[in-house]
Order: C-alpha cells, then sequence, then structure tokens
C-alpha cells in the first residue's frame, strides 16, 4: 500500500521514483524508473471534504467486473457531488488496488 505522503506527491504530479512505489520491484521498467504527472487542467479543483471511504476498491483479481466498478465508481462522485473531471480522474486513482494500482502506475507516462 502506498504511504499518504507519497500519494500526495504523485496526485499533485511530481514524478516519483518508482522503486518508492514498488519496493519489491526488481526489474526496471522500459520507459524509465518514474511515474510521470497526470495531465490534468490547471488549476485543480479540490477534492471533497466528505468520507470518502465509501468508494468502490477495484483490485483488478477478476473478482470484480471493470464496468461493475466504473459503475460503482460514478455513483459514488455523485453521492459526493463531485461535478469536475480533475476531481473524479484524482480520486478514481485511489479506488485502485493491488493489481489495479501495480497496472495504473506502470503505464507509460
Amino acid at each position: 500500500s502506498i504511504s499518504p505522503n507519497l500519494r500526495a506527491l504523485i496526485l499533485a504530479g511530481v514524478a516519483v521514483p518508482l522503486q518508492a512505489i514498488f519496493p519489491r520491484m526488481a526489474v526496471p521498467l522500459p520507459w524509465g524508473h518514474h511515474v510521470g504527472p497526470l495531465a490534468l487542467p490547471q488549476p485543480l479543483h479540490e477534492l471533497p471534504r466528505g468520507n470518502r471511504k465509501n468508494f468502490p476498491k477495484f483490485k483488478g483479481d477478476g473478482k470484480v467486473h471493470p464496468d461493475e466498478h466504473i459503475a460503482a465508481f460514478i455513483v459514488a462522485c455523485g453521492v459526493l457531488g463531485v461535478e469536475h473531471e480533475d476531481v473524479s480522474v484524482r480520486l478514481f486513482i485511489e479506488t485502485l488496488q493491488d493489481n489495479a494500482a501495480d497496472w495504473f502506475y506502470h503505464l507509460p507516462a
């Protein structure tokens, strides 16, 4: 699991060494060792202050279909009143765990 401080750096668009995210990673990735920032329009809107613990989590383990996760995520965004795309993108990243998070953080920048 990613520490809150490391997650904040990633969500702020700071390039973070992948070894910090995946300490067990032994093989360097072909595109480099950093997660590049997301290309989001500036300024970023504030993340909702409401309880985000109820957001669905997606592990990518085959138990939940990705479409089901996205549908549940959209409902959760509606409950919190999320209106801006940059907010939903940053919240979506928080829902990824295990295999799904590994997949996301290994995408080329």
